[in-house]
């Protein structure tokens, strides 16, 4: 079962989901009733993994004895840190992906720059470096290596 929501995940883009499938093969108004049939499935499906996790897995662990309003509590807090984390990982990959091009467009006038001197230092600059393509046999003037 892992191996074919794994599938499915690698298929489905992460943004518009079954909205965006649906409405691609059938039409928008179709699309629209998916989009929110996801919305509820996750809305129920996330809360209830969450209070799963706090009653049957974290308060076993913990030691702590079963009680329903302690297990909500639980959830409430892991789906709070579950809503933190999304906000701040997508504005953390936002700012990460922003500095990443600032830094290789940065690289490229650096590497530009290089070679600019190195050129002027050394005097072997030609013009027809810039269409070369590498080293080549020498050929005759019939063509021959």
């Amino acid at each position: 079962m892992a191996l074919v929501v794994a599938q499915f995940a690698a298929r489905i883009p992460l943004s518009g989901s079954s909205y965006q499938w649906a409405s691609r093969l059938t039409n928008p108004k179709v699309g629209w009733w998916f989009g929110w049939l996801t919305f509820c499935y996750l809305a129920i499906g996330v809360a209830a993994v969450d209070n799963a996790l706090a009653s049957q897995a974290f308060m076993p662990l913990v030691g702590l004895p079963p009680d329903e309003d302690v297990a909500r509590l639980i959830t409430l807090v892991v789906l709070l840190v579950q809503t933190v984390l999304a906000v701040a990982s997508t504005r953390l990959v936002s700012l990460i992906n922003t500095v990443a091009v600032g830094l290789e467009l940065a690289l490229v006038v650096v590497v530009a720059i290089a070679l600019v001197i190195a050129v002027a230092v050394t005097g072997d600059g030609s013009v027809g470096n810039l269409t070369s393509r590498g080293v080549v046999e020498p050929v005759d003037s019939e063509g021959n290596p």
